[in-house]
Protein backbone atom coordinates (compact mmCIF):
# COMPACT_ATOMS: atom_id res chain seq x y z
CA UNK A 1 0.00 0.00 0.00
CA UNK A 2 1.30 3.75 -1.04
CA UNK A 3 0.62 5.25 1.92
CA UNK A 4 2.29 2.78 4.27
CA UNK A 5 5.43 2.59 2.08
CA UNK A 6 5.27 7.03 2.48
CA UNK A 7 4.81 6.54 5.73
CA UNK A 8 7.79 4.64 6.24
CA UNK A 9 10.04 6.68 4.26
CA UNK A 10 8.69 9.64 6.14
CA UNK A 11 9.45 7.91 9.06
CA UNK A 12 13.10 7.59 7.36
CA UNK A 13 14.07 10.76 6.56
CA UNK A 14 12.71 11.71 10.39
CA UNK A 15 15.72 9.33 11.42
CA UNK A 16 17.86 10.79 8.87
CA UNK A 17 17.07 14.46 9.42
CA UNK A 18 17.13 13.72 13.78
CA UNK A 19 21.04 12.13 13.22
CA UNK A 20 22.36 14.54 10.96
CA UNK A 21 20.94 18.02 12.26
CA UNK A 22 20.92 16.46 15.51
CA UNK A 23 18.17 19.38 16.51
CA UNK A 24 14.78 17.78 16.65
CA UNK A 25 13.71 21.87 16.74
CA UNK A 26 14.83 22.38 12.97
CA UNK A 27 12.24 23.05 9.86
CA UNK A 28 13.04 20.00 8.41
CA UNK A 29 12.30 17.32 11.52
CA UNK A 30 9.13 19.76 12.16
CA UNK A 31 7.66 18.91 8.83
CA UNK A 32 8.99 15.04 8.65
CA UNK A 33 7.36 14.43 12.01
CA UNK A 34 3.85 16.27 10.72
CA UNK A 35 3.83 14.14 7.33
CA UNK A 36 4.22 11.26 9.35
CA UNK A 37 0.90 12.04 11.65
CA UNK A 38 -0.67 13.34 8.70
CA UNK A 39 -0.07 9.55 6.82
CA UNK A 40 -0.85 7.70 9.92
CA UNK A 41 -3.87 9.54 10.21
CA UNK A 42 -5.04 9.25 6.40
CA UNK A 43 -4.45 4.88 7.23
CA UNK A 44 -6.20 5.34 10.31
CA UNK A 45 -9.57 6.56 9.12
CA UNK A 46 -9.32 6.03 5.62
CA UNK A 47 -8.19 2.74 5.00
CA UNK A 48 -11.10 0.13 3.74
CA UNK A 49 -12.78 2.91 2.28
CA UNK A 50 -11.18 4.32 -0.06
CA UNK A 51 -8.21 3.33 -2.50
CA UNK A 52 -4.71 4.51 -0.99
CA UNK A 53 -2.60 2.06 -2.83
CA UNK A 54 -2.95 5.12 -5.58
CA UNK A 55 0.74 6.12 -6.54
CA UNK A 56 0.10 10.26 -6.29
CA UNK A 57 -0.16 9.69 -2.21
CA UNK A 58 3.87 9.28 -2.74
CA UNK A 59 3.20 13.07 -3.74
CA UNK A 60 3.75 14.78 0.18
CA UNK A 61 6.87 12.00 0.71
CA UNK A 62 8.40 13.91 -2.26
CA UNK A 63 7.43 17.68 -1.08
CA UNK A 64 8.70 16.42 1.78
CA UNK A 65 12.22 15.28 0.41
CA UNK A 66 12.97 18.02 -1.61
CA UNK A 67 11.89 20.41 0.74
CA UNK A 68 14.85 18.82 3.28
CA UNK A 69 17.04 18.67 0.00
CA UNK A 70 16.54 22.63 -0.57
CA UNK A 71 17.49 23.09 3.67
CA UNK A 72 20.22 21.36 3.33
CA UNK A 73 21.39 23.17 0.42
CA UNK A 74 21.51 26.28 3.12
CA UNK A 75 20.82 25.12 6.62
CA UNK A 76 23.97 22.61 7.09
CA UNK A 77 26.51 22.67 9.63
CA UNK A 78 29.20 22.99 6.63
CA UNK A 79 32.05 25.74 7.39
CA UNK A 80 31.00 26.41 10.89
CA UNK A 81 33.70 25.05 13.64
CA UNK A 82 31.93 26.10 17.07
CA UNK A 83 28.04 25.44 18.02
CA UNK A 84 26.59 27.40 19.56
CA UNK A 85 25.61 25.63 22.83
CA UNK A 86 23.05 26.84 26.30
CA UNK A 87 20.93 29.57 26.69
CA UNK A 88 20.84 32.18 24.43
CA UNK A 89 20.83 35.65 26.88
CA UNK A 90 20.88 39.07 26.20
CA UNK A 91 20.34 42.68 27.80
CA UNK A 92 17.46 43.78 25.56
CA UNK A 93 14.83 46.07 26.64
CA UNK A 94 11.94 48.45 24.27
CA UNK A 95 11.75 51.67 25.30
CA UNK A 96 9.28 52.46 28.59
CA UNK A 97 8.13 55.46 26.86
CA UNK A 98 7.27 53.82 23.65
CA UNK A 99 5.45 50.99 25.52
CA UNK A 100 3.24 52.79 27.60
CA UNK A 101 2.39 54.94 24.13
CA UNK A 102 1.86 51.87 21.95
CA UNK A 103 -0.11 50.09 25.11
CA UNK A 104 -2.41 53.07 25.19
CA UNK A 105 -2.99 52.80 21.61
CA UNK A 106 -3.79 49.21 21.39
CA UNK A 107 -5.76 49.21 24.47
CA UNK A 108 -8.02 52.07 22.49
CA UNK A 109 -8.68 49.64 19.01
CA UNK A 110 -9.02 46.32 21.51
CA UNK A 111 -12.06 48.54 22.55
CA UNK A 112 -13.34 49.45 19.80
CA UNK A 113 -13.34 45.74 18.70
CA UNK A 114 -14.93 44.63 21.59
CA UNK A 115 -17.20 47.42 21.46
CA UNK A 116 -18.17 46.72 17.73
CA UNK A 117 -18.72 43.06 18.65
CA UNK A 118 -21.11 44.75 21.57
CA UNK A 119 -23.23 46.28 19.24
CA UNK A 120 -23.48 43.77 16.52
CA UNK A 121 -24.49 40.93 18.93
CA UNK A 122 -27.44 43.83 21.06
CA UNK A 123 -28.58 44.66 17.02
CA UNK A 124 -28.95 40.50 16.47
CA UNK A 125 -29.87 37.65 17.45
CA UNK A 126 -27.16 35.52 19.14
CA UNK A 127 -27.46 31.78 17.42
CA UNK A 128 -25.73 29.88 20.11
CA UNK A 129 -22.76 31.70 21.18
CA UNK A 130 -21.10 34.62 19.64
CA UNK A 131 -18.38 33.18 18.28
CA UNK A 132 -19.83 31.05 16.17
CA UNK A 133 -22.84 33.87 14.98
CA UNK A 134 -19.90 36.15 14.16
CA UNK A 135 -18.26 33.60 12.37
CA UNK A 136 -21.68 33.36 10.39
CA UNK A 137 -22.31 36.83 9.63
CA UNK A 138 -18.55 37.66 8.48
CA UNK A 139 -19.53 34.85 5.98
CA UNK A 140 -22.07 36.51 4.53
CA UNK A 141 -20.82 39.35 4.62
CA UNK A 142 -22.89 40.82 7.69
CA UNK A 143 -20.43 41.92 10.33
CA UNK A 144 -17.83 43.57 8.69
CA UNK A 145 -14.45 44.64 10.59
CA UNK A 146 -13.45 48.32 9.86
CA UNK A 147 -10.47 48.17 8.16
CA UNK A 148 -8.71 50.66 11.12
CA UNK A 149 -9.63 47.49 13.82
CA UNK A 150 -8.15 44.99 10.88
CA UNK A 151 -4.46 46.60 10.72
CA UNK A 152 -3.86 47.26 14.23
CA UNK A 153 -4.14 43.71 14.93
CA UNK A 154 -0.84 42.84 13.06
CA UNK A 155 1.07 45.10 15.13
CA UNK A 156 -0.30 44.43 18.52
CA UNK A 157 0.56 40.66 17.66
CA UNK A 158 4.15 41.22 16.03
CA UNK A 159 4.91 43.35 18.97
CA UNK A 160 3.80 40.81 21.76
CA UNK A 161 5.76 38.09 19.77
CA UNK A 162 8.97 40.63 19.89
CA UNK A 163 8.41 41.52 23.91
CA UNK A 164 8.09 37.28 24.49
CA UNK A 165 11.59 37.11 22.87
CA UNK A 166 13.10 39.87 24.56
CA UNK A 167 11.51 38.51 28.17
CA UNK A 168 12.82 34.97 27.51
CA UNK A 169 16.81 36.13 27.09
CA UNK A 170 16.25 39.19 29.42
CA UNK A 171 13.89 38.03 32.18
CA UNK A 172 13.79 41.59 34.02
CA UNK A 173 10.44 42.55 35.65
CA UNK A 174 9.33 45.21 33.18
CA UNK A 175 9.68 43.21 29.79
CA UNK A 176 7.61 40.24 31.98
CA UNK A 177 5.09 42.96 32.91
CA UNK A 178 4.64 44.47 29.32
CA UNK A 179 4.73 40.77 27.13
CA UNK A 180 2.18 39.69 29.76
CA UNK A 181 -0.60 43.37 29.08
CA UNK A 182 0.25 42.67 25.47
CA UNK A 183 -0.47 38.45 25.32
CA UNK A 184 -3.69 39.83 26.77
CA UNK A 185 -4.28 41.96 24.18
CA UNK A 186 -3.71 39.63 21.33
CA UNK A 187 -5.35 36.85 22.53
CA UNK A 188 -8.39 39.08 23.08
CA UNK A 189 -7.63 39.90 19.00
CA UNK A 190 -7.17 36.27 18.66
CA UNK A 191 -10.55 35.31 20.21
CA UNK A 192 -12.74 38.11 18.17
CA UNK A 193 -11.35 37.43 14.62
CA UNK A 194 -13.26 34.49 15.03
CA UNK A 195 -10.92 31.58 13.47
CA UNK A 196 -8.27 30.23 15.14
CA UNK A 197 -5.32 31.20 12.71
CA UNK A 198 -4.32 33.99 14.96
CA UNK A 199 -4.09 32.18 18.11
CA UNK A 200 -1.51 29.13 16.54
CA UNK A 201 0.30 32.13 15.16
CA UNK A 202 0.26 33.71 18.28
CA UNK A 203 1.21 29.82 20.55
CA UNK A 204 3.89 28.88 17.51
CA UNK A 205 5.74 31.91 17.06
CA UNK A 206 5.91 32.11 20.87
CA UNK A 207 7.02 28.49 21.90
CA UNK A 208 10.19 28.32 18.85
CA UNK A 209 11.26 31.53 19.96
CA UNK A 210 11.27 30.55 23.36
CA UNK A 211 13.22 27.08 22.48
CA UNK A 212 15.48 28.88 20.24
CA UNK A 213 16.65 31.08 23.59
CA UNK A 214 16.66 28.34 25.69
CA UNK A 215 18.39 25.72 23.57
CA UNK A 216 16.96 22.86 24.99
CA UNK A 217 18.89 19.43 24.35
CA UNK A 218 16.39 17.10 22.27
CA UNK A 219 14.73 15.46 25.25
CA UNK A 220 13.76 17.96 26.89
CA UNK A 221 12.43 19.47 23.76
CA UNK A 222 10.47 15.92 22.71
CA UNK A 223 8.30 16.52 26.58
CA UNK A 224 7.87 20.27 25.54
CA UNK A 225 6.76 19.11 22.53
CA UNK A 226 3.70 16.31 23.47
CA UNK A 227 2.61 19.20 25.64
CA UNK A 228 2.24 21.31 23.68
CA UNK A 229 0.56 19.21 21.04
CA UNK A 230 -1.87 18.60 23.38
CA UNK A 231 -2.93 22.36 24.86
CA UNK A 232 -2.94 23.00 20.58
CA UNK A 233 -5.36 20.07 20.28
CA UNK A 234 -7.37 20.79 23.49
CA UNK A 235 -8.32 24.57 21.47
CA UNK A 236 -8.59 22.66 18.51
CA UNK A 237 -11.44 20.24 20.14
CA UNK A 238 -13.18 23.10 22.27
CA UNK A 239 -13.11 25.72 19.47
CA UNK A 240 -14.74 22.74 17.28
CA UNK A 241 -17.45 22.31 20.08
CA UNK A 242 -18.00 26.04 19.75
CA UNK A 243 -17.85 26.96 16.23
CA UNK A 244 -20.01 23.84 14.87
CA UNK A 245 -22.49 23.95 17.68
CA UNK A 246 -25.32 23.43 14.74
CA UNK A 247 -24.07 20.13 14.57
CA UNK A 248 -25.10 16.58 16.47
CA UNK A 249 -22.69 16.57 19.59
CA UNK A 250 -24.64 14.34 21.65
CA UNK A 251 -22.24 11.41 20.53
CA UNK A 252 -19.03 13.58 21.54
CA UNK A 253 -16.66 11.11 20.41
CA UNK A 254 -17.92 10.68 17.33
CA UNK A 255 -18.19 14.47 17.28
CA UNK A 256 -14.52 14.66 18.08
CA UNK A 257 -13.52 11.90 15.64
CA UNK A 258 -15.04 13.59 12.76
CA UNK A 259 -13.54 17.07 13.12
CA UNK A 260 -10.14 15.39 13.73
CA UNK A 261 -10.68 13.39 10.33
CA UNK A 262 -11.49 16.76 8.98
CA UNK A 263 -8.70 18.94 9.74
CA UNK A 264 -6.06 15.83 9.69
CA UNK A 265 -6.89 12.98 7.32
CA UNK A 266 -9.53 14.76 4.85
CA UNK A 267 -6.93 17.21 3.14
CA UNK A 268 -4.20 14.67 1.57
CA UNK A 269 -6.64 12.85 0.10
CA UNK A 270 -9.25 16.08 -0.98
CA UNK A 271 -5.47 16.93 -3.12
CA UNK A 272 -5.39 14.04 -5.01
CA UNK A 273 -8.81 13.31 -6.00
CA UNK A 274 -8.66 16.97 -7.43
CA UNK A 275 -5.76 16.46 -8.88
CA UNK A 276 -7.49 13.48 -10.72
CA UNK A 277 -9.81 16.08 -11.91
CA UNK A 278 -7.13 17.48 -14.02
CA UNK A 279 -8.63 21.18 -14.02
CA UNK A 280 -7.35 23.52 -16.60
CA UNK A 281 -4.52 25.91 -14.82
CA UNK A 282 -4.87 28.70 -13.04
CA UNK A 283 -1.16 30.27 -14.86
CA UNK A 284 -0.38 32.30 -12.00
CA UNK A 285 -3.40 33.89 -10.65
CA UNK A 286 -3.01 32.03 -6.95
CA UNK A 287 1.04 32.84 -6.50
CA UNK A 288 0.68 36.01 -7.72
CA UNK A 289 -2.74 36.89 -6.28
CA UNK A 290 -1.60 39.97 -3.76
CA UNK A 291 -0.31 41.83 -7.04
CA UNK A 292 -3.56 40.98 -9.21
CA UNK A 293 -5.30 42.43 -6.16
CA UNK A 294 -3.41 45.66 -6.66
CA UNK A 295 -4.78 45.88 -9.79
CA UNK A 296 -8.22 45.31 -8.78
CA UNK A 297 -7.98 48.29 -7.17
CA UNK A 298 -7.08 50.40 -10.34
CA UNK A 299 -10.21 48.76 -12.19
CA UNK A 300 -8.76 45.37 -13.04
CA UNK A 301 -10.05 42.22 -13.20
CA UNK A 302 -11.75 40.65 -9.85
CA UNK A 303 -9.21 38.21 -8.06
CA UNK A 304 -10.35 34.72 -6.96
CA UNK A 305 -11.04 34.31 -3.78
CA UNK A 306 -8.62 31.66 -1.40
CA UNK A 307 -11.40 30.10 -0.14
CA UNK A 308 -11.78 27.19 -2.04
CA UNK A 309 -14.45 25.15 -3.78
CA UNK A 310 -15.72 22.00 -2.12
CA UNK A 311 -15.08 18.67 -3.68
CA UNK A 312 -16.87 15.29 -2.01
CA UNK A 313 -15.08 12.50 -1.00
CA UNK A 314 -16.83 9.50 -0.01
CA UNK A 315 -19.75 10.69 3.26
CA UNK A 316 -18.04 13.76 3.27
CA UNK A 317 -16.58 17.14 1.74
CA UNK A 318 -13.64 19.27 2.48
CA UNK A 319 -12.50 22.63 1.06
CA UNK A 320 -8.61 22.21 2.12
CA UNK A 321 -6.11 20.17 -0.28
CA UNK A 322 -2.70 20.83 1.78
CA UNK A 323 0.00 23.30 0.34
CA UNK A 324 -0.05 21.34 -2.94
CA UNK A 325 -3.34 22.20 -4.69
CA UNK A 326 -2.58 26.16 -4.20
CA UNK A 327 0.79 25.82 -6.70
CA UNK A 328 -0.17 23.23 -8.45
CA UNK A 329 -3.81 25.05 -9.48
CA UNK A 330 -1.21 27.27 -11.16
CA UNK A 331 1.38 25.36 -13.43
CA UNK A 332 1.33 22.28 -12.10
CA UNK A 333 2.85 19.73 -9.59
CA UNK A 334 6.09 20.58 -11.00
CA UNK A 335 6.04 24.17 -9.71
CA UNK A 336 4.51 23.32 -6.11
CA UNK A 337 8.07 21.08 -5.90
CA UNK A 338 10.18 24.05 -6.90
CA UNK A 339 7.90 26.22 -4.19
CA UNK A 340 9.20 23.53 -1.69
CA UNK A 341 12.70 23.79 -2.87
CA UNK A 342 12.35 27.30 -2.71
CA UNK A 343 11.03 27.46 0.71
CA UNK A 344 13.83 24.62 1.90
CA UNK A 345 15.91 26.78 1.22
CA UNK A 346 14.73 29.63 3.16
CA UNK A 347 14.20 28.00 6.21
CA UNK A 348 17.44 26.88 5.92
CA UNK A 349 18.98 30.35 5.44
CA UNK A 350 17.10 31.52 8.64
CA UNK A 351 17.93 28.33 10.93
CA UNK A 352 21.67 28.69 9.99
CA UNK A 353 21.32 32.26 10.70
CA UNK A 354 19.48 31.99 14.42
CA UNK A 355 20.88 28.39 15.47
CA UNK A 356 24.67 28.80 14.31
CA UNK A 357 25.37 32.27 14.83
CA UNK A 358 27.38 34.13 17.77
CA UNK A 359 25.14 37.08 17.47
CA UNK A 360 21.89 38.05 18.09
CA UNK A 361 19.88 39.17 15.73
CA UNK A 362 16.20 39.53 17.12
CA UNK A 363 14.54 40.42 13.30
CA UNK A 364 15.97 36.96 12.00
CA UNK A 365 14.75 34.90 15.24
CA UNK A 366 11.32 36.48 15.20
CA UNK A 367 11.06 36.00 11.44
CA UNK A 368 12.13 32.07 11.84
CA UNK A 369 9.64 31.53 14.80
CA UNK A 370 6.93 32.81 12.87
CA UNK A 371 7.26 30.76 10.15
CA UNK A 372 7.25 28.02 11.93
CA UNK A 373 3.05 28.60 11.78
CA UNK A 374 2.76 27.81 7.99
CA UNK A 375 5.29 25.08 7.49
CA UNK A 376 3.13 23.16 10.48
CA UNK A 377 0.18 23.85 8.02
CA UNK A 378 1.77 22.53 4.81
CA UNK A 379 -0.58 19.29 5.36
CA UNK A 380 -3.62 21.67 5.36
CA UNK A 381 -3.40 24.74 3.31
CA UNK A 382 -1.01 27.05 1.84
CA UNK A 383 -0.48 30.21 4.66
CA UNK A 384 2.42 31.62 2.37
CA UNK A 385 1.73 33.68 -0.52
CA UNK A 386 -1.84 32.95 0.09
CA UNK A 387 -1.75 34.99 2.44
CA UNK A 388 1.21 37.55 1.42
CA UNK A 389 -0.74 40.81 2.28
CA UNK A 390 -0.34 39.75 6.29
CA UNK A 391 3.36 38.74 5.88
CA UNK A 392 4.50 41.95 3.92
CA UNK A 393 2.32 43.60 7.01
CA UNK A 394 4.15 41.73 10.07
CA UNK A 395 7.21 42.18 8.08
CA UNK A 396 6.86 45.42 7.93
CA UNK A 397 5.86 45.86 11.57
CA UNK A 398 8.68 42.77 12.53
CA UNK A 399 11.20 45.43 11.03
CA UNK A 400 9.88 48.75 12.23
CA UNK A 401 9.90 47.13 15.96
CA UNK A 402 13.28 46.24 16.37
CA UNK A 403 14.50 49.14 14.90
CA UNK A 404 17.13 50.69 17.95
CA UNK A 405 14.59 53.52 18.20
CA UNK A 406 12.63 50.97 20.05
CA UNK A 407 14.45 48.02 20.55
CA UNK A 408 18.34 48.62 22.91
CA UNK A 409 20.43 47.00 25.41
CA UNK A 410 21.15 47.98 28.79
CA UNK A 411 24.57 47.19 28.49
CA UNK A 412 27.06 48.38 25.49
CA UNK A 413 27.52 45.37 23.74
CA UNK A 414 29.17 43.30 20.65
CA UNK A 415 26.10 41.37 19.63
CA UNK A 416 23.86 42.75 16.70
CA UNK A 417 20.84 42.61 17.61
CA UNK A 418 18.70 44.76 14.79
CA UNK A 419 17.70 42.88 11.66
Amino acid sequence: MIVIVSLILCLFLLLVVRAVVKDIKSPPFILAAIWVIIYSSVFIYWNGIIDLNDYLYGIYFLGLFIFILGFSLIGNRRGIIHVRDGERKTNLKFSILFLQLFFVLAVVFVSLNIYQVYRFIELHQIKFNFWQTLGEARSRGEYVIPFYIAYSRSPVIILTILLGTVYFSNPIKQNKIYFILFLVLSVIYGILVTNRGAIFLLIISLLFSYLYIKNFDNQRLFKIFVRTAIVILSIFILSSFAKFVYQDQSDTVNFINFHLRAYFANPPVAFIEWYKLDEPLKHGTNSFRFFYAIFESFGGPKVEDTVQDYIKIADTKTNVYTIFQYYTADFGLWYSMLVLLILGILYGYLYKKVRYSKEFNIFNHCLLAMLYFPLVYHYFSDTYLSQLSSWIQNIIWLWLFSRREFLFTTKHEKEVIHG
